[in-house]
């Protein structure tokens, strides 16, 4: 997940200081033969396995930002099928030193569509039934 240019010229402008960020987390959902899977990614931050997540931009919802980041991470279309929660995360302090805090919107989300250059069931991220840890990669 790259920095949003936005986030950039605000800490172009305060620094390291805390700073407040709307994210937006989809957990897309699929049945599966062996239960209900779910989608992660690997971050590139961390090399964690987490759900698809971002930034909101401005003037952008917190479910089209949802949206967007299952195309732009996964090439996979989703459609939203509710809000599942709403939280606060952080503080959490980056290598770089910045600060930042989230209010995170989650959605329950499922595949619409698949990009052209994967087949059905194929990702770039893995797909795991609920219940059982992602293998370690």
């Amino acid at each position: 997940m790259t920095t949003p240019d936005f986030v950039l010229r605000l800490r172009a402008a305060i620094g390291h200081d805390p700073l407040w960020l709307i994210g937006a987390s989809a957990i897309v959902l699929r049945p599966g033969d062996t239960g209900q899977q779910v989608l992660l990614g690997k971050r590139s931050d961390s090399g964690r396995w987490s759900s698809i997540d971002g930034i909101v931009e401005p003037g952008e919802a917190p479910e089209e930002a949802a949206v967007r980041e299952c195309l732009e991470e996964t090439e996979l279309a989703v459609e939203v099928e509710r809000l599942v929660m709403t939280g606060v995360l952080g503080p959490i302090r980056y290598p770089n030193g910045d600060v930042c805090s989230f209010v995170d919107h989650v959605f329950r989300c499922h595949v619409t569509w698949t990009g052209r250059h994967r087949r059905p069931g194929e990702h770039c991220s893995a797909l795991v039934r609920r219940g059982h840890a992602a293998g370690r990669h």
